[in-house]
């Protein structure tokens, strides 16, 4: 039996002892397509093909997982990690969009393992902040489950010596 998306072909596949076959693709791009089936014949029996049914490719579901880690020190920096995933196709890409409630902290791009990394100098505080990834060409966009970053205040202490002056 071999499946017919518009009149081409998509793949083949073997009747098995009840007389179907099955067949899993994912040469499609994203689109509606007319699928058939044609079964060419046997010695008993005559070829036919399948009325056109409907099949809507559509574009890959994303998770986004956001995870944040500080550096200490006089300058303290705070590390936005954003993580997209699908679990099938290619590896997502495009921009991460980091937010703090209604305030955007930034942009990055996700590189080839579809990680984004955004490195921020924050004033003492604490963040809600999420990733909100964009989608692309065949991935849909997600959104992070928001995370509580703390940014401490700096503290130092100032002390002069000697503790007495003689004039």
């Amino acid at each position: 039996v071999e499946l017919f998306a518009g009149g081409t072909v998509i793949g083949a596949a073997q009747l098995n002892t009840s007389g179907v076959a099955s067949l899993t693709f994912s040469n499609l791009a994203i689109g509606t397509y007319a699928i058939t089936a044609t079964y060419t014949g046997d010695t008993n029996d005559a070829g036919s093909t399948s009325l056109p049914v409907s099949l809507t490719v559509g574009k890959i579901p994303t998770t986004t997982d956001l995870g944040s880690s500080m550096t200490t020190g006089s300058n303290p920096q705070v590390d936005l990690v954003a993580t997209v995933v699908a679990n099938v196709g290619p590896t997502p890409t495009g921009t991460i969009t980091f937010s703090n409630a209604t305030s955007t902290l930034g942009t990055a791009t996700l590189d080839a393992s579809g990680v984004a990394t955004l490195v921020l100098n924050l004033p003492a505080g604490t963040y809600a902040v999420m990733a909100v990834y964009s989608g692309d060409a065949t991935h849909l966009p997600s959104t992070s489950q928001p995370i509580t970053v703390v940014v401490n205040p700096i503290t130092f202490v100032l002390s002069v010596s000697p503790t007495t002056i003689t004039l």
